[in-house]
């Protein structure tokens, strides 16, 4: 496993809408937003060796 930094936007959508606590927020778009508000979005995962987006943060 290893953290890496997030640009597929489908992959993270589909991590948040499976995850337990789903919210619009959350979602690669809202991130999106951040610049408009004077902020930077950065997506941060842990990925499995098969890939798979396994944990995630949007700071």
């Amino acid at each position: 496993m290893e953290a890496r930094i997030i640009t597929d936007c489908q992959q993270w959508n589909d991590f948040v809408a499976a995850s337990e606590c789903c919210n619009i927020t959350q979602s690669y778009e809202w991130g999106e937003l951040t610049p408009d508000l004077g902020g930077e979005a950065l997506r941060i995962g842990v990925v499995d060796d098969q890939g798979n987006l396994c944990a995630a943060m949007l700071t």
